[in-house]
């Protein structure tokens, strides 16, 4: 069958979104370990050769992991941009079964979904200037040019167009709750958010209906999205029994 190529990219723009907004919920950090090409290295003029990440997230809505396998390429010290090293690379997104499962919800071709158990997305990381020999960045402010690798492409092209659509539904969602969490809010608070967005994610992905504007009125309300998870525990056994 032919799909329109339009559909992936489409579907290409509408994850770049969702991850984006998704990794500055759960609050990725990621520490790059670099190594370079001379011995011993000047973390100034020195080629990077090389790096491992160690991750730091908000758990209870996935995992997302930087392959250590990317190359580096490096800018001139004094150079207009605001990064010293692109690093080009992929990511290993791994979410709850319920959003992991949209491809099988979509009827997305049936030769892989049984093997699909992560998206792979290719990607380039912009590292900041560090004389340590290691840097740090918020993944969801430095990740750019974000693309399905070939395989999760082949997987979910078939329901491309559908898929999207579920992607950018869940959207408003995240924009309401980091709005509430960039105010300031504790490690506990944060975390209720993050498990609240997984619930209302996975409850979108099955084919679930939310009113945006009545719930978060009465959100606003609440102070949290506690009246959202209250609808979604009432109407989900309903919704999985369909």
């Amino acid at each position: 069958m032919d799909h329109n190529p339009l559909d992936v990219v489409r579907l290409n723009k509408a994850f770049e979104n969702f991850i984006l907004k998704w990794l500055e919920i759960i609050d990725l950090e990621v520490e790059f370990y670099l190594t370079y090409a001379d011995s011993p290295p000047n973390s100034y003029r020195s080629e990077v050769s090389g790096y491992k990440a160690d991750h730091f997230f908000v758990p209870g809505f996935g995992e997302c992991r930087v392959s250590e396998s990317g190359q580096v390429s490096t800018r001139p010290f004094h150079s207009t941009s605001t990064g010293f090293a692109v690093v080009s690379t992929f990511i290993n997104v791994d979410l709850s079964a319920e959003i992991m499962n949209v491809s099988e919800c979509a009827g997305a071709s049936k030769m892989f979904t049984a093997e699909v158990k992560n998206w792979y997305f290719n990607c380039e990381i912009e590292l900041p200037h560090s004389s340590d020999f290691s840097t740090s960045v918020w993944l969801g402010n430095s990740m750019t040019s974000i693309k399905m690798n070939g395989f999760t492409e082949a997987v979910l092209r078939p329901q491309a167009a559908e898929i999207s659509a579920k992607l950018t539904r869940t959207l408003p969602w995240f924009d309401y709750a980091l709005a509430a969490v960039e105010q300031g809010v504790c490690y506990d608070t944060r975390l209720r958010y993050v498990a609240d967005l997984n619930a209302i994610c996975g409850y979108l992905f099955k084919g679930g209906h939310l009113n945006f504007e009545k719930l978060t009125s009465l959100c606003d309300l609440a102070g949290n999205l506690q009246p959202v998870r209250s609808l979604i525990t009432k109407n989900l056994a309903e919704l999985t029994t369909q």
